[in-house]
């Protein structure tokens, strides 16, 4: 299984834990404890997008 989906062995065996465990096959919380680089910007990009709702992504980039 690991070849079809491309990843390693332990991944596959790690998630089959995991969905034994607490019947949950999503992915869970990522540990590198690094913050993200736009979390101080977060309130305001979440105010920019909501003034402009219409807008696309690209649009909002630019």
């Amino acid at each position: 299984m690991a070849v079809r989906f491309g990843v390693s062995a332990s991944y596959v065996s790690r998630v089959r834990s995991r969905h034994s465990r607490l019947v949950q096959a999503s992915p869970g919380v990522q540990g590198n404890h690094m913050p993200l680089r736009l979390g101080p910007f977060k309130p305001d990009l979440l105010k920019q997008v909501a003034l402009a709702s219409e807008q696309t992504l690209a649009q909002l980039c630019q």
